[in-house]
């Protein structure tokens, strides 16, 4: 499996201003912020030197954290920086040294927005957010970089919403529900039906299926078909109910740097024993 370039996923905040049901968090709960000092740039450097080309800044909500642009400046100078924000922290995108912006939106809708929260939410919070989001997107388009809007299908309605946000002119991405994967997955295959959607290009890597379509509307979709790295998963007892599989590497902070190599169990390692580990070694062998 060909997975270059090879990426690692930082999870720079455990903060986040929404509480979205189907969120996994990355894993990791109760984490410390990234800050741009010599134990986060030693980190960096190390995992500079095993290849890695690509980091894709995660959260929480990334935008939190502190250190978040000092952070991106930083990056930009070694590695491809992808960020994935919820979009409600307005910011100049042109004047953050960034490749590429992902913005997870679920719903431009008050309602269902209230829905896919975990906590109580008010009509007049979920209106606020709606403007910020938009204002946001007005943000990322006139800064001229690449961007991306993930949108997890949670119903039907969830396709009324990627029809209107594709008239942004930014890529609309169908995720399916971790949730509710089954149904996630047979709305979303619905809808390339309804819309005669032709497949333009598709690829696998580790535990996702992503294709692009041309039709009525350009989408394109990503699906979770778990795929297991066995230095890790061979004997896992929770592999039927898992979805997701072996995503890649992520790295979080407790005290110190930890590498994570699972959702859904705390399978986390100092990241300077992980590189000198053997996992480490059959990781690189996938690439």
């Amino acid at each position: 499996m060909d997975i270059k370039p090879i990426k690692i996923r930082l999870k720079i905040t455990g903060k986040c201003n929404k509480s979205c049901f189907f969120c996994h968090k990355e894993g990791g709960d109760n984490i410390d912020d990234f800050l741009l000092d010599d134990d986060f740039i030693n980190c960096m450097n190390e995992f500079e030197k095993i290849g890695i080309k690509n980091v894709i800044l995660t959260g929480g909500e990334p935008t939190l954290c502190p250190d978040f642009e000092k952070i991106c400046q930083y990056l930009s100078k070694k590695f491809h920086v992808t960020v994935v924000t919820n979009g409600s922290i307005v910011k100049d995108w042109s004047k953050i040294q960034v490749n590429k912006i992902t913005i997870s939106i679920h719903s431009l809708n008050p309602e269902k927005m209230i829905k896919l929260e975990n906590i109580k939410r008010t009509k007049s919070w979920a209106k606020k957010e709606i403007e910020k989001i938009k204002i946001n997107i007005t943000n990322i388009i006139n800064s001229k970089k690449e961007a991306r809007i993930n949108l997890v299908v949670t119903d039907r309605e969830s396709l009324k919403e990627a029809e209107n946000l594709s008239h942004t002119g930014i890529e609309v991405r169908l995720l399916n529900n971790l949730n509710d994967i089954k149904n996630s997955q047979k709305i979303i295959n619905n809808f390339i039906k309804e819309k005669k959607a032709t497949k333009r290009y598709e690829y696998r890597r580790m535990s996702n299926h992503t294709a692009y379509y041309d039709g009525e509307l350009k989408f394109s979709t990503k699906i979770s078909y778990p795929f297991y790295f066995d230095a890790i998963c061979k004997d896992c007892s929770f592999k039927k109910k898992c979805y997701e599989g072996f995503y890649g590497l992520r790295l979080e902070k407790r005290g110190g740097y930890y590498v994570r190599l699972c959702l859904y169990k705390n399978l986390i390692y100092p990241y300077k024993d992980f590189l000198k580990s053997r996992m480490k070694n059959d990781f690189l062998k996938l690439c």
